[in-house]
């Protein structure tokens, strides 16, 4: 009769649950390319950190004030003249066969839009109460537009052929370049603070191209055709309507506030959302991956928002207790006027759990392709939260509260029609979304 005898577990057998786990992590693609991800933009986050530090010791909160309101408009002329190639690149580059046509159109057409509206917006710099705009100032304004937008279509192959491996040394060759030139010439005043960002950006998009030629073998230039875009206008336009929109807030509300409360608050506000965008890392990243997978497989959606959402959370939470927790010690790192600010910190790091929500819910509408109802929900987000910081917001608190009511109402329209849209795409025929 045998006897049942106690099992123990042996070191090689835990070593090889270990390494089980680990080759687990890297062969799921969700996880690899996340990870990645959330290695470039924590990179490009920690780099900005770093610059924003430097910014706000050696520079005056005049002239960082003015910076912000220079990269907000940035923003804004970047947003204005993607087209929403950006995220068609994200959606349909991987399963394409035509890659270096369509990269070479993508290209051509986001220069002609950024060129366009970086003219646009870099003429009306000094109506946003940026000081000293002179015809040079917007022509290096326009550079800078065109630049960032064709880098971020680049960015995109690299993520929809799922190798976000390629982005790492174009990131960190823009880091290095930011921080040595913002302490090399710091003091010098807000022009040099945009410009340093500008060559950075440049030299890292030569490394971006000649990455895409090596790792991903596209061969650049390639004969442009506007058939790289059949089928794909609405779904463009549609990402440009709902991104652009979206983006609103992110690129008005630094305006108004340098124009009605001053660039000194300017600069508070910018170093408050610097560290919310430095814990946002975690969700935009693991998200990116996750729209990326949706897109190239052919099943399976339930299974990449579950590994997602608890991605997310899993990170993001224990961030958020340190911030809330020090964030007076984390704002008197920047400098000790910036201490005022701290409670601002805390509240805006408490609600930015619900942009995990936002990420994901929003990724499954445009998975649906329901482009229109995140047009709307965006222009709703937009239109409450710029009228509140216009409107009713005197102080920096005032700013947030603002910016918290558009983040909850975009929550609530976001999560009631993924789960609409979802269920009901579920009752009908399975069809070919993409």
């Amino acid at each position: 009769m045998l006897t049942d005898v106690p099992r123990t577990r042996s070191p090689g057998i835990r070593r090889l649950s270990v390494a089980g786990a680990w080759h687990h992590l890297r062969a799921d693609s969700l996880y690899r390319n996340s990870a990645y991800l959330l290695l470039n933009l924590g990179l490009s986050a920690v780099a900005g950190f770093v610059c924003t530090l430097i910014c706000t010791r050696w520079y005056s909160p005049t002239e960082f004030g003015y910076a912000t309101a220079m990269f907000s408009s940035l923003g804004l002329a970047v947003s204005a003249g993607n087209l929403g190639l950006v995220r068609t690149v994200a959606r349909f580059l991987g399963r394409s066969g035509t890659r270096s046509r369509d990269i070479t159109t993508y290209l051509l057409l986001i220069s002609a839009g950024s060129t366009v509206t970086g003219i646009a917006v870099g003429s009306s710099l000094s109506g946003a109460g940026i000081a000293r705009v002179t015809p040079a100032v917007i022509a290096v304004f326009v550079v800078a537009v065109v630049i960032t937008s064709v880098k971020s279509v680049v960015d995109g192959a690299f993520v929809a052929v799922r190798t976000a491996s390629g982005t790492l040394l174009s990131n960190l060759t823009f880091s290095v370049i930011r921080i040595a030139l913002a302490a090399a010439l710091a003091g010098t005043g807000y022009l040099v603070i945009f410009g340093t960002s500008l060559v950075a950006v440049i030299v890292a998009l030569a490394v971006s191209l000649v990455l895409l030629v090596t790792r991903i073998g596209i061969r650049l230039p390639a004969r442009p055709s506007l058939a790289a875009m059949r089928g794909r206008w609405s779904f463009a336009l549609g990402s440009y309507t709902s991104d652009l929109i979206g983006g609103l807030p992110t690129s008005i509300v630094p305006l108004i506030v340098v124009g009605q409360l001053g660039p000194v608050v300017g600069a508070l506000w910018f170093t408050v959302i610097q560290v919310i965008g430095f814990m946002l890392t975690v969700s935009s990243s693991i998200n990116q991956a996750m729209f990326a997978e949706m897109s190239n497989a052919e099943h399976g959606m339930r299974q990449f928002v579950k590994k997602a959402l608890l991605s997310m959370y899993a990170l993001l939470l224990p961030l958020t207790a340190v911030v809330v927790i020090f964030a007076r010690p984390i704002m008197s790192i920047f400098s000790p006027s910036y201490v005022a600010a701290a409670d601002v910190l805390r509240l805006m790091a408490i609600f930015a759990l619900i942009g995990v929500t936002n990420y994901i819910s929003g990724s499954i509408i445009a998975w649906h392709r329901k482009t229109f109802y995140l047009t709307a929900v965006n222009a709703v987000n937009a239109v409450v939260t710029i009228a509140y910081c216009y409107f009713v917001a005197t102080d920096l608190t005032g700013v947030a509260v603002g910016w918290i009511w558009g983040e909850v109402t975009n929550a609530l329209l976001f999560v009631g029609g993924c789960l609409y849209f979802h269920q009901r795409a579920q009752r009908r025929p399975r069809t070919d979304v993409r």
